[in-house]
């Protein structure tokens, strides 16, 4: 799970397959071509976080 928040605004709580789930809609979307389609792959680094590639 990753959290998304900032001082005074609500939490957002979202899970791995949600991210990549919206990446693949949005990539296709903005492409023109089927979300299943989309290959995403996310990693973790622990001096940079999460990182992704999609295509």
């Amino acid at each position: 799970m990753i959290t998304i928040a900032e001082e005074g605004i609500n939490q957002m709580v979202l899970s791995m397959d949600e991210i990549i789930n919206a990446i693949c809609l949005h990539t296709a979307e903005r492409t023109g071509v089927r979300p299943t389609d989309v290959q995403v792959e996310l990693s973790w680094d622990e001096e940079y976080g999460y990182a992704g590639n999609y295509g």
